[in-house]
């Protein structure tokens, strides 16, 4: 019987803790993400750190907003010698990454970039009228791993 008893008590503290700790997301998406996280406002939790990592490349960048020509701003940010790039600087390779398969790590950061900011606030995707505690930790966790990866990018100056 005791060896059931101190089950049930594992069980009952394991649904009690987060599998992902909010506070050691990425600085950026947690600090957007906390006042209307801890205001259970879920959606607008995931829109502020969405914008937050955005912000964040900007100023790493040193971009004003109205650098950004139409469409999205991480085409641009990603910008590589086949796009007509009409910023100063952008993101290059992580360090130790080699150019033949870097390209393709480039291109698939844009990728997953220009996607995942859209497909976590769309508001045509489901569930977002009902967005739950967990629909907005796994948009937050997908953002916040976003953001360390580009951390990793350094920035490229203009040719």
């Amino acid at each position: 019987m005791t060896g059931r008893l101190e089950q049930m008590i594992a069980l009952a503290r394991m649904a009690d803790t987060d599998p992902c700790s909010l506070k050691e997301m990425h600085p950026a998406v947690w600090q957007a993400a906390a006042t209307p996280w801890s205001d259970e406002r879920w959606l607008e939790a995931v829109i502020a750190a969405t914008q937050a990592v955005l912000d964040r490349v900007s100023d790493r960048l040193g971009w004003e907003p109205d650098q950004f020509n139409s469409g999205s701003p991480w085409e641009q940010v990603f910008a590589d010698d086949s796009q007509d790039a009409h910023t100063t600087r952008h993101l290059g390779l992580p360090p130790g990454v080699d150019q033949t398969s870097g390209h393709n790590l480039v291109a698939a950061l844009r990728h997953v970039a220009v996607g995942l900011p859209v497909l976590v606030i769309d508001p045509n995707l489901a569930p977002h009228k009902g967005l739950t505690r967990q629909d907005a930790l796994e948009r937050l966790a997908a953002l916040s791993l976003l953001a360390w990866w580009l951390d990793h990018c350094p920035i490229v100056p203009a040719p």
